[in-house]
């Protein structure tokens, strides 16, 4: 059974793709804004820090928009119509699963770095206790594993010729997923353990508001629970777009995710 060409309704298919476009270009507009913030206020530090790293994510992030977008418009416009161009995955979407896969594994390792600062910084300072000099080495290793799965599911991909194929490859989909809720979680639970142990005057919270942002955003709470949004729905609707929609949302997600910390 063809998806695009049978009974189901183009509202959880073509329609969810439409607005997984939309609300990515609505955060990219977030990107732009911390990207031109982040510029400002450090006009003056070297390339060769955090600097680089946001130019980059900057420019993945507006190319992953531009390859949605044109999945979009090859389907909706210049195939309009078309039942068998409907049926067969477009080059740019599959290119965008490559593109995501290297995102979120530059984000994470970006994040991993940031906690073996944070926990060396804090064992010069005696402020974190030698239970927890074992997290960044478990974070680490999780994340060599997240290379390998992200590996075979861009090589998956990349074998698959229409969408009535996406469902032989849903072990690589919940496999890569699964990793990367792992990981976030575990960055998460980190980087709010160093952030609760730190002395008052670090933390900079003027309201219980700023702190829960603090919390969510900087820690990449919101990633996590994007990603296990992601899973739940390419479970309960396998046949539908709907974890496609979510997935590309959580690509964007990771880049502001980055650059609000």
């Amino acid at each position: 059974m063809d998806l695009l060409t049978s009974d189901l309704p183009l509202d959880g298919t073509l329609g969810a793709i439409f607005i997984g476009v939309i609300v990515s270009a609505i955060l990219f507009g977030l990107t732009n804004l911390q990207t031109f913030v982040y510029f400002l206020n450090h006009r003056n530090e070297s390339w060769l820090g955090s600097k680089t790293w946001v130019f980059v994510l900057w420019c993945l992030d507006a190319l992953h928009l531009a390859l949605i977008a044109h999945g979009l418009y090859f389907y909706l416009v210049t195939h309009y119509g078309e039942s068998l161009a409907l049926v067969n995955i477009v080059w740019s979407l599959k290119l965008q699963v490559v593109l995501e896969v290297i995102v979120i594994l530059t984000v994470e390792t970006l994040y991993i770095l940031h906690i073996w600062k944070v926990f060396i910084k804090d064992l010069r300072l005696t402020i974190c206790s030698s239970r927890t000099r074992f997290i960044p080495c478990i974070i680490s290793c999780f994340l060599i594993g997240a290379v390998a799965v992200g590996i075979v599911l861009c090589y998956e991909t990349y074998q698959l010729e229409t969408f009535e194929d996406i469902h032989r490859i849903s072990w690589a989909t919940y496999s890569a997923l699964a990793v990367a809720t792992v990981i976030d979680l575990l960055i998460a639970s980190s980087l709010c353990y160093f952030l609760a142990n730190r002395k008052p005057g670090i933390i900079k919270a003027n309201t219980v508001v700023e702190l829960l942002m603090l919390y969510t955003i900087d820690t990449g709470f919101i990633t996590s629970a994007c990603s296990l949004l992601a899973i739940a729905t390419c479970i309960l609707w396998p046949s539908y777009f709907v974890f496609i929609a979510v997935e590309y949302v959580l690509t964007t997600l990771y880049v502001n995710s980055f650059l609000a910390m």
